[in-house]
């Protein structure tokens, strides 16, 4: 009777150590690259500095700058962050847009889904997502495709492709998790 407790026991603390260690970090700083080609007119190139922080086991506030040539915009929201199985969540969120193109400036909101999947026996991250923001009374939306891949525990390549109606993104950087 007692092996049976302890083999119980072992087994419980098993898939606990594997459910934390497929565990997504919600609590990060993104550097990045950034070029957006608009269907009308010239890239933009730029840089961008993001990322988010866990305010609770389930939500997290997001956030990213970017300044590429004659484009700038922030981006700042709240998403909620649901474990389907271990290593894949499901990530819902809304957020508040600003942009600014040459003269041109505007605000407006966002939406996002996004499913971040720790691939097994790997050190990569594949996060299929959709967008929608609604900026200068059009909404907008794209498809993005994200990876990481961990030099370390807490330190990740990052790279990305955002195909929307008006612009398509590609963006590559780094993340360092806390």
């Amino acid at each position: 009777m007692m092996i049976s407790r302890l083999a119980k026991l072992t087994g419980i603390v098993a898939l606990g150590c594997s459910a934390t260690a497929l565990a997504h970090n919600y609590t990060y700083i993104d550097a990045l690259y950034l070029n957006t080609d608009p269907d009308v007119g010239d890239d933009y190139d730029g840089f961008g500095i993001g990322g988010a922080a866990a305010i609770s086991p389930d939500l997290h506030l997001f956030g990213q700058i970017s300044d590429q040539d004659e484009l700038e915009r922030l981006t700042a929201g709240l998403a909620l962050n649901h474990n389907l199985q271990p290593g894949l969540d499901l990530v819902a969120g809304a957020s508040f847009e600003s942009i600014e193109i040459g003269n041109s400036d505007d605000t407006g909101i966002g939406l996002r889904a996004d499913l971040r999947w720790l691939v097994p026996n790997s050190r990569f991250e594949l996060s299929p997502g959709l967008r929608y923001v609604d900026l200068y009374d059009d909404g907008d939306t794209a498809l993005r495709l994200a990876g990481l891949y961990g030099i370390t525990p807490r330190v990740k390549l990052q790279a990305a492709m955002e195909f929307a109606d008006d612009a398509d993104t590609v963006s590559a950087g780094a993340r360092f998790e806390f």
